[in-house]
């Protein structure tokens, strides 16, 4: 499996994106999420606060592909993850089908990791 610690290397670069201060990781995912879900819809908030919660376990990952200790096969492996996580935790909490969150969410993930790569 794969290390989700930041390595020397990524701690070196405290300019990469994905060693994001909380403000501005919030702000990210808020942008995104306005995106991908409309304006309107409860599930959103949802799925943000969802996303910051995770934070503290992306960021790590986000920065091991950055510089090159975590694989993209692997990245796509913990995001497939973390859909699910996301997923499951909204569902209890909205009435959006789950196929339909699924995506959402996915599109949601998968583009903070371009942003944050």
């Amino acid at each position: 499996m794969f290390s989700i610690e930041s390595s020397p290397k990524a701690a070196q670069q405290g300019e990469m994106v994905s060693n994001m201060i909380e403000p501005t990781y919030s702000r990210l995912v808020s942008h995104i999420c306005r995106k991908v879900f409309s304006e309107q819809s409860p599930v959103m908030p949802l799925v943000v606060e969802q996303l910051r919660k995770r934070r503290v376990f992306l960021q790590p990952l986000f920065a091991g592909v950055g510089d090159g200790t975590i694989r993209a096969t692997q990245l796509n492996t913990a995001l497939q993850c973390e859909i699910e996580l996301v997923v499951s935790k909204v569902m209890s909490q909205c009435d959006m089908p789950r196929h339909e969150l699924i995506r959402h969410t996915n599109k949601t993930l998968f583009e903070l990791a371009r942003q944050a790569i």
